[in-house]
């Protein structure tokens, strides 16, 4: 996995084409599991404060951006995969 520096969210080019799902969880860990055990879930961004995990399709480079958020507490995550 990567991760982003904190005060980071995912900004896809297509939001309704790459969402998959979003759900309350824990911590930033939980989210990375629940992504990682989705088989089409390449990126994931969580929220520490309002504890919201988002699950995303695609390539993080081709598909979308990663964005400064007005939240100090949010991360992006990727899975990292061969080509």
């Amino acid at each position: 996995m990567n991760l982003s520096s904190p005060s980071f969210q995912f900004s896809p080019i297509n939001y309704q084409a790459l969402f998959l799902s979003q759900i309350n969880t824990k911590s930033l860990f939980s989210c990375a599991q629940t992504c990682h055990s989705n088989g089409n879930c390449r990126i994931f961004d969580f929220n520490d404060q309002s504890l919201l995990c988002r699950l995303f399709q695609g390539n993080i480079i081709t598909m979308g951006s990663i964005v400064p958020s007005s939240s100090p507490q949010s991360r992006v995550g990727s899975k990292k995969y061969n080509a």
